[in-house]
This record gives C-alpha cells, structure tokens and sequence, in this order.
C-alpha cells in the first residue's frame, strides 16, 4: 500500500511495484495533470486520488489495470468524458467520479459499463447530460447510484424499480420531468430517496409508502400535486421527510403521526388545507416542524406542546387563529420560531421566558395582544426580533438590553409606548432598529449614537419631541433614517448633512 507520504512526482514510478495493491492518495494537496504513461501495476486493487487538485482528463492508464475493485477520482479538477477502456475493468464493484467536470452522455456511460459488476456508482456534481437509459434495470447489484448536480434530463425509467439491491438514489438538481414512476415502490432495500430539484410533476405514487426502510426521504423543489399519500404513515423509519415547495392539496395526513422517528418534517410552500392535525404531537423526537406557505386555518392544537425536542418551527403565512402553544419552548431546545403573517391572538407564550436557545423570533402581523413586559425573559443568543403590527400594550421592556447578540429589532405598529429606554444603548451589534408606527415619547436618546453597527433607524409615526441627536451623524454605517411623522423640532444637525 502507498499511503499520502510522497510528492506528486514521486508517486508514478511507485506504480512499477509489482506487488503494489493499494494506492491511497486522499486529500494530499496534490495538482497537476496526470501522465499519460505509467507502468499498470497487475496487482492494484484500490486506486484512491480523492480531494486533491489533479486536472486533465480521466487517467488513460487506469482503463489498462484490469485488477481494480475500487476507484475513487472524487473532488478534483478531471475533465471530458469517460473513456471506452472503462470496460475492461471486468472486476470493478465501486466507481467515485464525484466533483470534477466530466462530461459526455450519461446514456453511453451506462452501456459503457454495463457488463461491470459495480455495486457503488457515484457521478455527483459533474456535467453529464442525456438521460437515464432503461438499462439501468440491469444494474441489479447497485447499492448507491448518485446522480446529483449534472445536466441530465428525461423521465425517470420504469426500469429503476428492478434494481432490487439499491439502497441510496440521488437524482436531485438535474432537469427531469414527467411522473415519479410507480415501480419505485419496489425497491425495498432502499434507505435513502433524493429527487429533489427538478420537474418532476404529477402525484405522489402511492407506492412510495412501501418503502418502510426509508430513512431520508426529498421531493422538495419539483411540481408534484394532489394529495399526500395517507400511507406514508407506514415509513415508520423515517427520519427526513421534505416535501416543500411543490403544489400538494389537500390535508396534512393524520398518518403522519406514526412516524415516531422522525426529526424533520418540511411541508412548507405547498397548497395545503385543513387544520394541522393533533397527531403530529406524538412525534417526540421531531426537531424541525415547517407547515409556513400553505392554505392551513384553524385554531394550534395543544398537542403541539409535547414537541419538546423542537429546535425549528414555522407555520408564517397561513391562516391559523387562536393561541400560540403556551409550552412551545417547553424542551427548552427551540432554535427558530416564526408564525408572521396568520390571524393568532393572545398572549406572547410564556414558555419563551426560558428559551435561552432562541435565536430568531418572528411574530409579527398578527392579532397578539398583552405587555410584553414578562412575555420575553433572557435571551442570550437572540439575533433577530419582530414583532411588528400587533395589539400589545404597554412600554418596551427592559429586557431587551440584555440582549447582546440582537441583530434586528423590529416592533413597528404594534401599540407600544412610553420611551426608548436607556437598556438599548447596550445593543452594540444591532444593525436594523425599527420602532416604527408606534406611541413613543419624549426625546430620542443620545446614546443612540454609539449604536456602532447600526444600518438602518426607523422612528417614523411616533411622538418623540425635541432635537435631532447630533450623536447620530457619529454611525458611520448608517444607510437609512426615517424620523418622520414626530414633534421634532429645531435645525437638523450639520453631522446629518455632511
């Protein structure tokens, strides 16, 4: 074996060893083009050169080493097509030509390759183009076929479904159209399904739900419609299911419930109606929960408190009336949180008090009523904060100057008042204040003006009296200031103009 010990032009000659069996060259920080004629070693079994630099076309020489089992080109700079010298390698069970810049008709790959006992075919991100040929049927002993990121078009084949030892297929960013086939239901040893990101159109076969060994399921990012199939309650394996961005109708299954080891559901930026069913509470080991973009109404149900593992949850741009979930921090894990743009009332959940994980809080456009102050407790890590155009009352709270990772703070038109605490000088990172819209009063702070990191300041349409802070022409990243619609008064301030 010849592990990554030596230079680029120290490692050719090494292939003259006659009893040289395994070449591992992974990730040496080696470049250049690869000569043209080498010495074949009869012996070599295992040829790695993955993560390096090399450039030019694909090894001539490699095609003449009839020996090989395993070949790995992976994450270089290889150009131009596969060779016909490829299939003469009668004992090759595993090809990795993953990122490089190959080229050529997938089409004449396959028959290239196609008397090759290969279990592990691995073509990601590359430039392959044409389709997938219905001889691919043929390849019964394939466990992995990855495909991803490559210019490949055409239907998907029928012919898929016969290969029976298939545990990974990886189609996603590439242009195929048409249906998912039926005969994808067949393939029972899979555990992973990629075809997200293409054109693929038509309903979700109902077969689907016949692969209860999947683990990873993506069909985002295509134009699939009608119904989720209820049985997909089946694929009790699950751990990844994305189906967003499609045109899927219909209700979220109740079904969905029995997938107990799920951890990441995605259904957002559908077509999708009814109400978000009580059984999803039953998925206690769930982390991200996205329904945001759909057509979903109805009041939360309270089951959605037993989510204690959430980090992420979006439901935005729905329907949805009622309470948020009083305990939705419950598990204390809650990463993300956003339910803008819905029809929700009552209070701000008071579980977020101890939510010392949140980073992102988005609530706005909605019918929330109360004080904030005692809604929000210490939020170490929280970087962005809106929660405008709602129906609170009372002052901001003093809490907020507490929060020293804040990013964006945004409480426009939300019926706050009183004035601008002196606790907010300490948001040294904020970029984006928006305190808009609302009933504030007395002078605007001076301490504004060592708010360093300040982009934007929006204190429009409020009741601020008094001058301008001359300190505010000090934020030399200042980009937009709106002071509009208040009872200033006096010269605007020369730092302002200059």
């Amino acid at each position: 074996m010849i592990p990554c010990t030596c230079t680029h032009q120290q490692l050719w000659p090494l292939l003259s060893l006659p009893n040289l069996t395994t070449i591992l060259f992974i990730n040496c920080s080696l470049s250049g083009d690869i000569p043209s004629t080498i010495s074949n070693p009869s012996k070599l079994t295992t040829f790695d050169l993955g993560i390096n630099s090399f450039s030019g076309g694909f090894p001539v020489f490699l095609g003449y080493i009839t020996s090989l089992q395993y070949l790995s080109l992976s994450d270089n700079y290889f150009t131009g097509t596969i060779p016909g010298s490829i299939a003469t390698l009668t004992n090759l069970t595993y090809l990795n030509l993953d990122a490089n810049e190959f080229s050529g008709d997938l089409s004449s790959l396959i028959r290239l390759i196609g008397s090759l006992p290969l279990q592990d075919l691995l073509l990601t991100n590359n430039n392959f183009t044409g389709s997938i040929p219905s001889s691919i049927g043929d390849h019964t002993k394939l466990t992995q076929l990855h495909l991803s990121n490559n210019m490949l078009s055409g239907s998907i084949p029928s012919e898929i479904g016969n290969m029976s030892s298939l545990g990974e297929l990886w189609l996603l960013q590439n242009q195929f159209h048409g249906p998912i086939p039926f005969e994808i239901g067949k393939l029972g040893s899979l555990w992973q399904l990629d075809l997200s990101q293409n054109y693929l159109n038509g309903s979700i076969p109902s077969a689907v739900s016949n692969l209860t060994g999947l683990s990873f399921l993506y069909l985002y990012g295509n134009q699939l419609s009608g119904l989720i199939p209820p049985g997909f309650g089946n694929m009790q394996s699950l751990y990844v299911f994305q189906l967003m961005a499609n045109k899927l109708t219909g209700p979220i299954p109740p079904s969905i419930g029995n997938m107990t080891c799920l951890e990441s559901l995605y259904l957002r930026t559908n077509r999708l109606s009814g109400s978000i069913p009580k059984e999803l509470g039953k998925l206690a080991k769930l982390k991200e929960l996205a329904l945001a973009e759909n057509q979903l109404y109805g009041s939360l149900p309270i089951e959605l408190n037993n989510l204690t593992s959430l980090t992420s949850l979006q439901i935005s741009n729905n329907s949805f009336t009622g309470n948020l979930p009083s305990d939705i921090c419950k598990g204390g894990a809650l990463i993300s949180f956003s339910a803008f743009d819905n029809k929700l009332s009552g209070p701000v959940p008071w579980s977020l008090r101890n939510c010392t994980t949140l980073t992102r809080l988005r609530l706005q456009n909605n019918q929330l009523t109360g004080s904030l102050t005692g809604s929000l407790g210490v939020l170490p890590n929280l970087n962005y904060l809106e929660l405008s155009n709602n129906r609170f009352h009372g002052d901001l709270p003093s809490i907020f100057g507490t929060y020293q990772s804040l990013q964006s703070l945004i409480i426009s038109s939300a019926n706050i008042s009183g004035k601008m605490r002196l606790d907010l000088g300490n948001l040294s990172l904020l970029h984006k204040l928006d305190l808009s819209g609302n009933d504030l009063v007395r002078e605007i702070p001076i301490y504004i003006g060592n708010m360093n990191s300040l982009i934007e300041i929006s204190l429009d349409g409020n009741n601020f009296v008094g001058l301008i802070p001359r300190e505010i022409g000090a934020l030399s990243e200042l980009a937009n200031l709106n002071l509009a619609a208040n009872n200033l008064y006096g010269e605007i301030p020369k730092e302002l103009q200059e």
